[in-house]
């Protein structure tokens, strides 16, 4: 009986000087989020770019680009107060010679589309399918951003050959 109340008061004594921080420890989550704006709507009236006939003769050379320039806008609209900016990311299938274009699945050969922001030049702005982005501020009169392009045929590596062209540019929006 003694040998049993010993062990007792000996474990009883180990669990004090342990108490509970031996048998829990403390530990901090941190959680965070962001709450972000309601989506505007994109107008998709006009998402067409036509550059029409063209000659292989203007893409002979390595870095050429065709005389025909088109301009074409994408317009989020109806955007909630909140929203202050949308960014654009910009998607799609690179052009092999130059991954500052868009390639082409059409049948003409060593061409890419390059497509720059209106109003830019014709050298470092383009809007990569890699990489490329644009953010732009969203009125506050009228709740709406318009982006607006301008898209040109190019060739890197010259002597461009006879067919169609036959490009897309994913574009994704996210609203700040």
């Amino acid at each position: 009986m003694m040998k049993t109340k010993f062990n007792w008061l000996k474990l009883l004594f180990i669990l004090t000087l342990v108490g509970q921080d031996g048998w829990a420890e403390n530990v901090t989550v941190n959680i965070q989020g962001r709450v972000l704006a309601s989506p505007c709507v994109v107008d998709t009236a006009v998402q067409s770019v036509d550059f029409g006939k063209m000659s292989a003769l203007d893409l002979q050379q390595a870095g050429s680009y065709s005389p025909a320039i088109k301009n074409f806008r994408i317009t989020v609209k109806d955007c909630p107060e909140s929203t202050t900016s949308v960014t654009a990311q910009f998607s799609g299938l690179p052009y092999p010679d130059d991954n500052s274009g868009y390639g082409s699945t059409g049948s003409a050969q060593n061409i890419g589309i390059k497509v720059i922001p209106a109003n830019s030049v014709w050298s470092d702005n383009s809007l990569s399918p890699v990489d490329g982005r644009w953010i732009k501020g969203v009125s506050s009169v009228t709740h709406s951003a318009d982006f607006d392009f301008l898209a040109r045929v190019y060739s890197a590596t010259g002597n461009a050959t006879s067919g169609s062209i036959s490009g897309a540019m994913l574009v994704t929006f996210i609203y700040d």
